[in-house]
């Protein structure tokens, strides 16, 4: 009889391990493996009536785990990919105030080098103002739309105040349960600069129409008033008019080609030249002019440079106001000098006129390309420029694809630097060198030359 028990004592012992112990082993692996955020790959259900439902419930929760997750990560990679192509600025903290959450924008703006996460505002963007807006939206939990200046470089790396838009609000889910801070901030300082220049270019323009409008006026009144007046008398009145109406035909032209320029409607003509034979060309053209008199003028221009594409005219016309610019404030015999190299890796040709006049001082170098900017006012103003002639420049080598420059040294030289990048393949097949006189370039390489 005892041998009887134990057996049915053994039958028993299998019979739970077989319907109880190894399901429960296989349910824990499976358990385990949900745990780490895996999908296990098998729910094969086996043992007592209970374990099975429990498979059965078990693999239901992991297919709606599995699909949660889904959506989550779908979720995530559309909102990442929104706040990552966000134009504005954004940065979200966490109810302690650390840093959770930003955007390439603000890395870009701010120049972040370092990892952000876990830190500060102040600790990472450096403004009292921002740290201060997300403590006060921490604290009240009210929305702020709020316009703050950072002391800081901008785009164009002038050191002048910042000017950013911040709208800060707070982070809260459906049970209104509170998460945090999301700030997103704009930059302003574009849109001001563009108001500021906007706002100076008719200053300037009006104050440019004003005088030879108003001698207009004076000798037109006065020709009217003197009926008996002789010739003598009226000749220099009419010299007068006659050079102030030539600078304003001067003034409207150039403000009509910079018009044309920044509305995106100049048209280039590109074909292909020596970059030798494009500064004789100018350069033969320069020799004609009243200022050119008195001037040295020497082309260091190796022939064997590579050919560039750009539209002839244009180019010229880059030339010429160049020329004039040096040859207006250089001394009666100063040395004016064309010259261009090859930059291999950057593939373009770099053209440099120099000159050995007056100067520029290093804080208005940054903005002789702009409009109407005079870097000596009464000396520019006397000697008639129209003060659009390097923006003019800047356009016409931005329409290349080129880069434009300044360098000088008070007193003693100006250089002012542009490039052509090598591309021929936008050229017509035309090629400019079939289109030259047959006459030899008075201006030939590493030769000076004396103008007038």
């Amino acid at each position: 009889m005892g041998w009887l028990v134990s057996l049915a004592l053994l039958g028993g012992v299998a019979w739970l391990m077989a319907k109880y112990f190894h399901p429960s082993r296989h349910l824990n692996r499976i358990l385990h493996r949900i745990e780490k955020g895996d999908r296990p790959s098998s729910f094969i259900p086996s043992g007592a009536p209970v374990m099975r439902q429990m498979f059965f419930s078990l693999e239901k929760i992991s297919a709606h785990i599995q699909d949660l997750q889904g959506q989550l990560n779908t979720k995530t990679l559309f909102t990442d990919a929104i706040l990552h192509s966000m134009s504005e600025c954004t940065v979200v903290v966490n109810p302690s105030g650390r840093i959770i959450l930003t955007n390439a924008s603000l890395h870009k703006t701010f120049d972040i080098q370092t990892n952000p996460m876990g830190r500060t505002i102040i600790e990472v963007l450096r403004s009292h103002d921002l740290h201060q807006i997300a403590l006060n939206v921490l604290a009240n939990r009210v929305p702020v739309d709020q316009e703050i200046t950072i002391d800081a470089l901008n785009s164009l790396s002038l050191h002048v105040p910042r000017s950013f838009r911040v709208k800060a609000s707070s982070v809260q889910d459906g049970k209104q349960s509170f998460h945090g801070v999301i700030l997103v901030i704009s930059e302003l300082t574009p849109l001001k600069i563009s108001a500021i220049t906007h706002r100076d270019f008719i200053a300037n323009t009006s104050h440019e129409l004003r005088t030879p409008l108003a001698v207009f006026q004076g000798y037109l009144e006065t020709l009217l008033d003197s009926e008996d007046m002789d010739w003598a008398e009226a000749r220099p009145m009419l010299l007068s008019l006659q050079r102030h109406s030539n600078r304003l035909n001067n003034l409207v032209k150039d403000l009509l080609t910079l018009t044309r320029m920044e509305s995106k409607m100049l048209t280039l003509t590109p074909v292909t030249i020596r970059p030798h034979l494009l500064a004789e060309n100018a350069a033969r053209d320069f020799h004609k002019t009243a200022l050119g008199k008195s001037k040295k003028l020497t082309i260091k221009i190796d022939e064997n440079l590579p050919d560039i594409c750009v539209d002839v005219m244009r180019l010229e016309q880059v030339f010429y106001n160049l020329l004039d610019n040096a040859a207006t404030y250089s001394p009666k015999h100063g040395s004016i000098t064309i010259s261009a190299r090859y930059n291999e890796p950057d593939k373009e040709v770099v053209f440099c006129v120099e000159d050995q006049g007056i100067g520029i001082m290093p804080s208005d170098l940054p903005r002789i390309f702009e409009r109407f900017y005079r870097a000596d006012k009464a000396r520019n103003r006397e000697h008639g420029g129209t003060g659009l002639g390097l923006s003019i420049v800047k356009h016409i080598i931005t329409a290349h694809g080129g880069k434009l420059w300044a360098e000088s040294e008070q007193e003693k030289w100006t250089r002012i630097f542009f490039t052509i990048p090598i591309e021929k393949e936008k050229c017509c097949p035309q090629s400019f060198m079939q289109s030259l006189p047959p006459q030899k370039s008075p201006c030939c390489q590493d030769r000076e030359q004396s103008e007038g």
